[in-house]
C-alpha cells in the first residue's frame, strides 16, 4: 500500500470520527489514547507512521532487466509509455523478428509506404485518408509523420495504440 493510499485512509478514518462515527478513543493495542481535539499530526504519526516506517517506497524507473536483454531498450521504453507489464515480453519477441530490435529499420516493401521503426508500425496507421484526414496516429497519439516513427519513444507509443486496436495480429510475426 502507498503512503497516499494509507494518508487517505487515516484523513476518513479522522473525518469519521470527527463527524461521531468512530468511538472516540477506539481500542487499538499498544497505542495512546486519542486527542479530545481533532490533530492530523496525531494520526499521520501515531497510525500512519508505524505502518510505513518499514515500507518506504521507492519509485521503479527502470525494468530489472532491461539493460541485460537483448532489446532492452525497447522493452524499456515500451514500460514507460504504459505497455501492460505482462505483454513486454511478448513485445520484446515481436520486435526482434519484426527489426532485430533497430530503431531505424524500415521495410520499402510493404504497402502503404513501408514499415517503420522497431516495431515495424506499417505507412497505413499514419497516412491520411478519408477518415482519418491527418492520419489515425496523428489524430490519435499526436505523431508528427511516418518519420517519427524511426524514434523509439514514439514508435513504441504508436505500437501501444496498433495493440490497443487489434491486438498481436497486427504483426505478422507474432
Amino acid at each position: 500500500m502507498n503512503l497516499h493510499k494509507l494518508i487517505g485512509a487515516a484523513v476518513i478514518t479522522a473525518c469519521s470520527w470527527m463527524l461521531g462515527a468512530l468511538p472516540a478513543d477506539p481500542i487499538i493495542p499498544d497505542m495512546p489514547p486519542a486527542p479530545a481535539v481533532f490533530q492530523p499530526a496525531y494520526y499521520l504519526e501515531t497510525l500512519v507512521s508505524p505502518l510505513v516506517a518499514d515500507r518506504v517506497e521507492t519509485p521503479l524507473t527502470s525494468l530489472p532487466d532491461a539493460a541485460h536483454a537483448p532489446c532492452g531498450p525497447v522493452k524499456q521504453a515500451a514500460w514507460e509509455v504504459g505497455w501492460p507489464a505482462d505483454q513486454l515480453d511478448k513485445l520484446e519477441e515481436v520486435a526482434m523478428a519484426e527489426s532485430s530490435c533497430l530503431y531505424h529499420a524500415h521495410n520499402p516493401a510493404d504497402p502503404h509506404g513501408g514499415s517503420y521503426g522497431v516495431m515495424q508500425i506499417n505507412g497505413f496507421w499514419c497516412t491520411p485518408t478519408e477518415l482519418w484526414p491527418n492520419g489515425y496516429l496523428q489524430a490519435r497519439i499526436g505523431l508528427p509523420g511516418c518519420e517519427a516513427l524511426y524514434d523509439l519513444r514514439w514508435n513504441v507509443t504508436a505500437a501501444l495504440e496498433v495493440w490497443t486496436v487489434g491486438g498481436w495480429d497486427q504483426w505478422t510475426t507474432a
